[in-house]
């Protein structure tokens, strides 16, 4: 049907062919069993959606206090068609009040620094249970340096897998 010099079909190097063959005969049947036993699969952090969910977090969740932002958070996953129950997930949303700064870019900036201290932060650490956090940042978090925004996730995180 197709040539087999044309672009469209895939051709296999003879070194990935070689591969599949050691691969073959160790009993190793996919490559993911291989980056698995090497590389645990980093945890995911997935977002809070909807003006209910976060409304739940604000009234029944427990709160965290640090320096540089605080953390509402409840175990288990969100109520919502979306979230996928049969893996662990970390959900994340953040809230900002118009008092912590009157520019949106300077609370955006917040939120951003903040997420990313804790997404590098997990992908650090491979157990963790499932929870939905709401981060409060304050406005020492848009000065602070980045790695004392890291080191603060990671005290949290260690009080939130000895909580669950």
């Amino acid at each position: 049907m197709g040539n087999p010099t044309s672009p469209r079909t895939p051709t296999i190097p003879k070194s990935i062919l070689g591969f599949i063959g050691i691969v073959g005969i160790f009993g190793i049947h996919s490559i993911d069993q291989i980056t698995q036993a090497s590389h645990p699969i980093p945890m995911n952090l997935s977002r809070l959606r909807g003006r209910k969910i976060i409304e739940r977090l604000q009234r029944q969740s427990k709160l965290w206090k640090g320096t540089n932002f605080s953390v509402r958070y409840v175990f288990g996953h969100p109520r919502h068609p979306a979230a996928d129950i049969t893996k662990v997930a970390i959900y994340v949303g953040t809230l900002t009040s118009t008092k912590l700064h009157k520019h949106a870019v300077v609370r955006n900036r917040m939120r951003r620094r903040c997420r990313e201290a804790l997404r590098l932060t997990v992908k650090e650490i491979n157990t963790l249970p499932t929870a939905q956090l709401l981060i409060l940042p304050r406005s020492a978090s848009l000065s602070a340096p980045f790695t004392d925004l890291q080191r603060e996730w990671r005290t949290f995180l260690s009080t939130l897998s000895h909580d669950s």
